[in-house]
């Protein structure tokens, strides 16, 4: 874990070779992933990956925000 955000991370993996983060406690970066993963998944066109969020926190990985679910 970095030890800048040792509260953890919440990454957006929303398109293949990028990935979009930003530390726990910033609450007001990760407002703006839960409001936008929708939005960059949707045009990233065939480059999707994910619309979930993602913690990474004490080595681990875990569903932050459950995926967009399509219609």
């Amino acid at each position: 874990m970095n030890q800048t955000s040792p509260d953890g991370l919440v990454a957006a993996p929303a398109k293949r070779g990028a990935l979009v983060y930003a530390p726990l406690l910033d609450t007001r970066a990760v407002n703006a992933l839960r409001k936008g993963v929708s939005a960059l998944h949707e045009s990233s066109g065939p480059l999707r990956v994910f619309s979930a969020l993602y913690l990474f926190k004490d080595g681990h990985w875990t569903v932050f925000q459950a995926p967009v679910k399509r219609e």
